[in-house]
């Protein structure tokens, strides 16, 4: 009777477990897909022209025109698009020549790849990065 009880209770723990693991499963499941989704966590995310909860000071086309004005002789690939660029929002501005992040309030350019891309020394061929001492080693090595 001691071994037909053990197994009987065994057996009854093992169904609770299963019952609680699967009932905790399906509540998380559940949870996660009723929760919206947040945006990345890269530099740079989709916010969308249409959203009618994002509140802008710039249009797209005076997001436009601030890039061209960055970039001369630069000409727009495509329309600007709203997003999240660390944290601010702003307007993607792609240009031929380089792509741009206009604060979408305040309309100071946040990013400019042209201006990272011209700033960094050349040799040969490739762009170098170098912290402010190396530059002024190089100034100093290429004055001898």
């Amino acid at each position: 009777m001691s071994q037909r009880m053990a197994i009987l209770i065994a057996g009854a723990l093992t169904v609770f477990v299963l019952v609680l693991t699967t009932g905790v499963a399906v509540s998380v499941a559940t949870k996660s897909l009723a929760v919206a989704p947040a945006l990345p966590q890269s530099q740079v995310s989709l916010i969308g022209q249409a959203s009618s909860a994002t509140v802008v000071q710039i249009s797209a086309s005076q997001a436009t025109q601030i890039a061209l004005n960055a970039v001369p002789r630069a000409k727009l690939e495509r329309a600007p698009e709203l997003v999240s660029f660390q944290g601010a929002v702003a307007y993607e501005v792609v240009l031929d020549q380089s792509t741009l992040y206009v604060d979408a309030n305040t309309g100071n350019v946040l990013f400019n790849s042209a201006a990272t891309v011209a700033s960094a020394p050349f040799r040969d061929g490739r762009a170098e990065r170098h912290s402010e001492d190396e530059h002024r080693e190089l100034e100093e090595h290429d004055d001898d």
